[in-house]
């Protein structure tokens, strides 16, 4: 494995899934990873994408404990 193609593949991959989501889109669509570069776009793209995943996680759950507090008279006023 070419360690430096992949890490350089997965930072644009990232980037591009964070800036430019349908260009990514339009590039990977037909490609299957066939190389260490590839291989790291596909996984920044998904890297990028669970902590999006994650942040909404963490949104629903505050969201519910604020909720939760409300509810049982546990929030100061």
């Amino acid at each position: 494995m070419n360690e430096e193609k992949y890490i350089q593949g997965f930072n644009n991959g990232y980037l591009l899934a964070e800036h430019k989501p349908e260009i990514l889109k339009t590039v990977t669509q037909n490609l299957t990873p066939s190389n260490d570069y590839l291989e790291g776009i596909f996984d920044g793209k998904g890297q990028l994408e669970q902590e999006k995943v994650n942040a909404q996680i963490q949104s629903i759950e505050e969201l519910r404990n604020k909720s939760f507090k409300r509810e049982n008279g546990m929030e100061k006023e």
